[in-house]
């Protein structure tokens, strides 16, 4: 049997608040793209115009998404390390599906950042008439895009976390 030496990594002892905050935070930008998208929706079908349900849930969208893409990149040292170097990456004990499933999510996770920033930014300018009004279909497909993806990274988020285990041990028994 192998011990690996004692390592501390950043922010360690906080993992597992981090990371409910981090799902908490994923959650709450995934309802609030969800009610944007609603919103979208309804303006492009019945051509309804709820500013102020846009302005609102594009706010909750970018606040709650930014407490979550900050939160895990002060997760990550700590997962990068304890999680998926010791649990996903281990040739023939560890799980590569789930290691790729971790980067594919955290690709989308910054075009989603990008796209929630945007949304944002057209739920102040946009409108039902006038010169605005050519933005309401980009707006929607941002909306809808943007639903889909954080639906994906919350269900791989959940998907993933329950593969990986983080080990309060320090040392960490490997088989040989």
């Amino acid at each position: 049997m192998i011990f690996l030496p004692t390592v501390t990594t950043f922010l360690q002892d906080y993992y597992q608040p981090l990371l409910i905050l981090h799902a908490v935070a994923a959650i709450v930008s995934t309802g609030g793209a969800t009610h944007l998208f609603v919103a979208y929706v309804t303006l492009v079908r019945k051509k309804v115009l709820q500013k102020k349900r846009l302005k609102l849930f594009s706010t909750i969208t970018l606040v709650s998404y930014l407490i979550c893409f900050i939160d895990g990149l002060l997760i990550y040292p700590t997962y990068r390390f304890w999680v998926r170097a010791l649990d996903f990456d281990l040739e023939g004990t560890g799980h590569p599906l789930i290691s790729g499933l971790f980067d594919i999510k955290e690709n989308w996770a910054f075009v989603a950042l990008v796209m929630v920033f945007a949304l944002f930014a057209l739920s102040r300018v946009v409108s039902s008439d006038g010169k605005h009004s050519r933005l309401i279909p980009v707006s929607a497909l941002v909306a809808t895009l943007l639903c889909i993806i954080l639906w994906f990274n919350v269900i791989s988020g959940l998907v993933i976390a329950s593969f990986g285990s983080y080990h309060e041990g320090y040392q960490i028994l490997l088989p040989e």
